[in-house]
């Protein structure tokens, strides 16, 4: 892909997020948050401190408001810091760009832009700084990393990123790792008195408290261990330098408390910008690879259906118990602009609807 492209979707990336009106389940909240948000200049680093919402978010937030009270003026603000963080994460690390983008779109790009907005922030300042830390510069990683924090709690995992990077990706590893996983899940309560804020373990716990049955187990085992697992077999042997090695347990490390706790899987957000990048690289090298020759347009089809077709069951989700004829993607589409500020309102209805649920 050249360069006018790449920067071609990344202005209009920026431009359909930041644009939007009343687009995404939990933008409303966002405004409703904005709108009653003093001025930074009327308030002081008490003030900020005491709110609920993370520091840097409230700072940003109430800085952006003193340029306009027009709540798309954030949002181009956010859409630019997180697509930044994204596309130059993809120009650096991806083989097959357009693919990258692909995954994005179809993938991640409406959660993070749409939905997380604090924590997508998060994981933007998560990603800058894993670069760093893989150049070895610890110090601007840690600046990096203490941002992501404050703008998202949930950002506090990446400290863990050292210690996971000492032990080897090997037989010994994974059970140093799943020994470690199975200890967290009995000593959770211990482990978060000694290390977390009271604020923190207040919202760790309440991830924690999202317990799966015995079919949830194994969809999760299948989804976020066994079949990222051969993709990462295949994507290592055919690798002369594979990358990000020193994440690999780290990431294991939580799908295995994912498995058993889902409510855990909201840290999983920080590991997709790197998937994303190794499923891209996949397909680039089923495409180079000569033992594919003559079938690389089925293997790379097959896997890019395989890739896609969780994201594309949860858009097509039926919500009509929520909104007559609806389905998930209603959360997003139609799309409505700044411009026409047409509202729909099936969005807040699937939205609270669906939070209600999740919560019994």
């Amino acid at each position: 892909m050249s360069k006018f492209w790449f920067r071609f979707y990344f202005l209009a990336f920026v431009l359909v997020a930041g644009l939007r009106y009343k687009v995404g389940g939990d933008t409303n909240n966002y405004i409703n948050h904005w709108e009653t948000l003093p001025l930074l200049n009327e308030m002081s680093l008490s003030d900020i401190l005491k709110m609920a919402w993370n520091p840097l978010w409230i700072v940003l937030s109430s800085a952006t408001k003193m340029v306009s009270q027009e709540f798309f003026v954030f949002q181009l603000v956010h859409a630019i810091i997180f697509n930044f963080a994204i596309f130059k994460f993809i120009d650096k690390y991806s083989e097959f760009r357009f693919f990258s983008l692909l995954i994005y779109f179809i993938g991640f790009y409406f959660y993070y832009n749409m939905e997380i907005l604090r924590e997508s922030l998060a994981i933007a300042m998560f990603i800058i700084g894993y670069i760093y830390y893989n150049k070895g510069r610890f110090l601007y990683f840690s600046i990096f990393i203490l941002l992501a924090i404050l703008f998202h709690t949930s950002a506090i995992i990446a400290l863990f990123i050292p210690i996971f990077s000492r032990i080897k990706f090997n037989a010994i590893g994974i059970t140093t790792v799943l020994f470690l996983g199975v200890g967290l899940l009995f000593f959770s309560d211990k482990i978060m008195v000694i290390f977390l804020t009271e604020n923190s373990m207040s919202k760790i716990s309440n991830y924690s408290n999202i317990i799966a049955n015995a079919n949830g187990i194994i969809t999760n085992a299948v989804m976020y261990i066994v079949v990222p697992s051969l993709f990462l077999k295949f994507y290592i042997k055919n690798s002369i330098r594979p990358l990000f090695e020193n994440l690999y347990l780290f990431y294991f490390f939580i799908a295995l408390l994912v498995v058993f706790i889902p409510g855990f899987s909201r840290f999983l957000n920080y590991f997709f910008p790197f998937m994303l990048i190794i499923f891209s690289n996949i397909i680039y090298q089923i495409y180079n690879l000569n033992k594919f020759r003559g079938v690389r347009n089925i293997f790379a089809m097959t896997f890019t259906f395989l890739i896609l077709l969780p994201k594309i069951i949860y858009y097509m989700g039926d919500t009509s118990k929520y909104y007559p004829n609806s389905i998930k993607l209603n959360l997003w589409y139609p799309y409505s602009s700044v411009l026409e500020k047409e509202e729909y309102p099936a969005r807040q209805i699937i939205f609270r609807e669906t939070m209600k649920e999740l919560s019994k």
